[in-house]
């Protein structure tokens, strides 16, 4: 008997995500709350241009430092995720 697997991923979120795609979830729904990237960094406990840069999909973000950005943006991580995998409406 082995151990039983567990998903605690939803299985319709692809693991493809890029950084720039969820610096474009992360920029839209900033400005959807009418934040700046200095309010935003400041919720969030983050230097505002490292959040510049991972808005810009430049870097490589550690998972806290996703989960912090989702905290301060009201929304929980997987959303932001799920966000990112959906093509953008708009042009940035």
């Amino acid at each position: 008997m082995g151990i039983p697997i567990v998903h605690i991923w939803p299985e319709h979120v692809s693991l493809h995500l890029t950084v720039r795609a969820l610096g474009r979830a992360i920029r839209k729904q900033r400005r959807d709350l009418d934040l700046s990237q200095d309010a935003l960094a400041t919720r969030a406990g983050i230097d505002a241009s490292h959040l510049g840069e991972l808005e810009r999909g430049r870097g490589n973000p550690r998972f806290t430092t996703l989960r912090a950005i989702a905290e301060a943006l009201e929304l929980p991580l997987s959303t932001l995720f799920l966000r990112a995998e959906r093509p953008p409406r708009d042009a940035d």
